[in-house]
């Protein structure tokens, strides 16, 4: 799937689909 590729593909899903901050595991 690829969630955690990079922390900008999290800050970009995050903002596009929660708008919320990305969580950092």
């Amino acid at each position: 799937m690829g969630y955690f590729s990079s922390d900008r593909t999290i800050q970009e899903y995050a903002d596009e689909i929660w708008n919320i901050t990305p969580i950092r595991l």
